[in-house]
């Protein structure tokens, strides 16, 4: 097949997937629905399998200097301390890559720097498509159109894409609630190339370091759907969460 690809999404999967069509003389166009490109999100665990095929496109390098290598992997309990340590330096000596472990933002503008000017195209708000014979019609908010003989549906959770494919396909309920963060901080050296998780009965915490004198975390506790916080409390919950008697 010859000519433009149309990618719905310009997040990580979209743009890696522009990145590796490009590479094998595709025309790919990204329609991304925010306005710009911002430095959003928090942080992603990069594996060996995945820097692979980075490597592939030429950008494992770029990644690998924006984020942080994680050797080591710590699962705890909340009192009972180590349960699993796993070093991480058997896959990277396997398979030629370690863990990186980098912000979302940072990533994502690796890979938007590897693609020509006029691949990514913002303010595209993907509402629908629709096969027509040969082609895919690709409707946008405000009534705008494109068209393409082959779309990639990369529009996150909510997907358009996959809503008009699969529209009796409900999401699904973890039954778990996160947090995420980032926070510029410099771990104590035992800690720099460590991802830890620590569980307790019904709740999780995680951190690593993501490079440029940042930590990535996240909470994760049960939490029945729908459940919202209010203003002003996340703070005095993700505190409560974290007490020695939780």
């Amino acid at each position: 097949m010859d000519g433009d690809i149309a990618i719905v999404g310009g997040g990580i999967g979209g743009l890696t997937a522009a990145n590796a069509l490009a590479a094998r003389g595709f025309r790919p166009r990204v329609y991304e629905a925010a306005p710009e490109l911002r430095t959003i999100g928090a942080g992603i665990w990069v594996p060996p399998n995945a820097m692979q095929v980075l490597a592939r496109l030429g950008l494992a390098d770029a990644v690998a200097a924006e984020g942080s290598p994680i050797r080591t992997a710590e699962l705890r309990d909340a009192k009972a301390g180590v349960l699993q340590r796993a070093d991480l330096f058997y896959a990277e000596r396997e398979f030629g890559y370690p863990t990186v472990a980098i912000h979302r933002g940072r990533l994502q503008r690796v890979l938007v720097d590897h693609l020509p000017a006029d691949v990514v195209h913002t303010g595209r708000a993907c509402t629908g498509v629709e096969a027509r014979g040969d082609s895919v019609l690709i409707r946008f908010e405000g009534g705008d159109t494109a068209e393409a003989p082959l779309v990639i549906g990369a529009d996150g959770l909510r997907s358009a894409v996959r809503r008009s494919i699969f529209p009796e396909i409900p999401l699904r309920y973890s039954g778990q609630t996160s947090w995420r963060g980032v926070v510029s901080h410099v771990l104590p050296r035992e800690l720099g190339g460590t991802g830890w998780e620590v569980w307790s009965a019904s709740a999780r915490f995680g951190f690593s370091a993501i490079g440029h004198g940042q930590v990535y975390w996240y909470a994760t506790t049960d939490a029945p759907e729908g459940e919202a916080d209010a203003p002003g409390t996340v703070s005095a919950k993700l505190r409560a969460l974290a007490a020695p008697n939780y």
